[in-house]
């Protein structure tokens, strides 16, 4: 099944595609929905790769490890950004959801330099329950563009410097 969400950031599209690499961006727009607790510490920034974590919802209800597994596919438009989440669960609740394929995509809006069309894709796989856990992402990728569209009113100032590291342990605030 596929979720689909689209919203507008108060940013330049080069700003959110600096942001979008940024795993301290996950835990922030993910918080507190969803936390990522990594096996080792995240990079600076998302490279291709897979990345292990813990997932925990709502700071108390382990869900267990899935493995996020991050491409940047090239577009055929150089103002477009995209990343990939071409990941899956490894075990607990998680073991069940055999696909979890998210296409991050931002470009300049059309008639503001200043402003940026996001989108989440979202093609999710999970047997019998994939019903259940395609209305759960629903629901989490509207309130991570939420908390998305809050950071770039403020130029992303809580993550702090692009140039920081996240190893996970610290709260998103």
């Amino acid at each position: 099944m596929l979720v689909t969400v689209s919203c507008e950031l108060d940013c330049s599209a080069k700003e959110a595609a600096r942001q979008m690499v940024r795993p301290e961006l996950l835990d922030h727009v993910a918080w507190p929905v969803m936390r990522f607790v990594p096996d080792r510490p995240h990079p600076s920034s998302w490279t291709p790769g897979d990345y292990p974590v813990r997932c925990v919802a709502f700071g108390v209800v382990p869900l267990g490890r899935q493995v996020i597994v991050i491409e940047v596919p090239e577009s055929d438009q150089p103002w477009v950004h995209v990343l990939r989440d071409n990941g899956r669960g490894l075990s607990g609740i998680l073991r069940g959801v055999s696909r979890w394929d998210h296409t991050i995509t931002v470009r300049p809006h059309e008639s503001d330099p200043h402003r940026t069309r996001y989108s989440d894709d979202v093609v999710i796989e999970a047997g019998r329950l994939t019903p259940v856990v395609w209305l759960f992402a629903s629901g989490f990728y509207r309130w991570r563009q939420y908390r998305w569209r809050r950071l770039a009113r403020v130029a992303f100032a809580p993550l702090g410097p692009a140039d920081g590291r996240n190893d996970g342990s610290d709260r998103p605030a």
